[in-house]
């Protein structure tokens, strides 16, 4: 059995902060789509954990995917229908429905985040979806090992971000500072004012 080095490991940490934002902002906004986010999250960091640890990276890669957007929806229909839960749990129907539960829509779309912060994360969800989809990127999946530390940075950077202007969570998000600080969250800690 193959054992992932000390720096690859170094990822699961980063996606740590990510899943301690999605469980305070479930503690300060108790619903449904909140929790079943943070389901959804809680479940892709221990299976990317695994394929960490088993230096599985084209599965890793599809676990950054699947954390970006799941954040990126909550955000998306946490902005798009404010308080009114139901009508954010019927979308998701209709979705589901449509096998359209998630699309690039839902970043181009979403209220607050300036467009050149939507364009940062299309680019994002865009390279991350080549890895998942019959492209010469899968071919490439060996040197994408020195890219993990940057997408993993990324993905979790843009997610915590979309989800503290969804939930206008500035306030008490300050227990993430240290950590953003650690890993280097940029756009994070520019919203967080530090």
């Amino acid at each position: 059995m193959k054992q992932a080095s000390t720096s690859l490991l170094e990822n699961y940490n980063v996606l740590i902060v990510l899943r301690k934002t999605v469980k305070l902002i479930h503690s300060n906004v108790e619903n449904q789509l909140t929790s079943r986010a943070l389901m959804i999250v809680e479940k892709i960091v221990e299976n990317a954990k695994g394929n960490l640890e088993q230096e599985h990276l084209l599965d890793y890669l599809r676990d950054l995917r699947l954390l970006l957007e799941t954040c990126i929806q909550l955000s998306y229909l946490s902005l798009k229908h404010g308080d009114n839960v139901e009508s954010a749990l019927r979308e998701l129907g209709r979705r589901r429905r449509t096998a359209s539960i998630f699309n690039a829509k839902m970043i181009t779309k979403m209220p607050l985040i300036h467009g050149s912060i939507k364009n940062r994360i299309l680019h994002l969800y865009l390279e991350l979806a080549e890895y998942s989809h019959p492209t010469e990127r899968l071919l490439e999946v060996s040197e994408a090992k020195d890219k993990i530390v940057e997408l993993t940075r990324s993905v979790v950077d843009y997610s915590i971000y979309t989800l503290l202007v969804a939930f206008n969570a500035k306030n008490y998000a300050r227990d993430i500072v240290d950590e953003a600080k650690k890993y280097n969250l940029e756009r994070t800690l520019k919203y967080l004012g530090k």
